[in-house]
C-alpha cells in the first residue's frame, strides 16, 4: 500500500518549492522572537565589522583611483581625522559625565544619550 504525500507547492514558474522554503514562506518552524535588546558587547561587535568591512572593501577602489601614494596619505589623514573625533568623543563623554555627577543624575551610557545631552548643553 502506498501512501500519499501532499502535492508541494508550486512557484510562480510552476517549479517545486523545497519544505525549507515552503516553511520559511508560510513562517512555520521559525523560532519565537526572544528579547530583541543586544548586549553591549554584540553591538560594538557588530558596529566595528560593519565600519570596517566597508573600509576595507572601499581601499583597493581608493587606490586604483588616486595611486599608490596619494591613497597611503589619503588613508594616513582618514587615520588622523577618526583619531581626533574619537578623542574629542572620549573627552565629550568624560565632561558631560562630570557635569551629570554633580547635578546628581544619571550617568551617560550610550552615544545617543551623549548627542542628546551635547544638542541640550547652554
Amino acid at each position: 500500500m502506498r501512501f500519499s504525500q501532499a502535492e508541494p507547492e508550486k512557484d510562480h514558474n510552476g517549479r517545486r518549492r523545497s519544505q525549507n522554503a515552503q516553511n520559511r514562506l508560510s513562517g512555520s518552524n521559525t523560532p519565537e522572537k526572544k528579547n530583541s535588546r543586544l548586549s553591549l558587547p554584540t553591538t560594538i561587535t557588530m558596529l566595528s565589522s560593519s565600519a570596517l568591512g566597508a573600509g576595507i572593501f572601499g581601499l583597493p577602489a581608493v587606490l586604483k583611483e588616486n595611486g599608490m601614494i596619494v591613497g597611503i596619505i589619503l588613508l594616513a589623514v582618514g587615520g588622523v581625522f577618526s583619531a581626533i573625533s574619537q578623542y574629542y568623543l572620549i573627552k565629550l563623554t568624560r565632561v558631560a559625565n562630570e557635569r551629570k555627577e554633580k547635578e546628581g543624575l544619571p550617568l551617560l551610557t550610550t552615544y545617543s544619550e551623549l548627542l542628546q545631552y551635547s544638542v541640550e548643553i547652554k
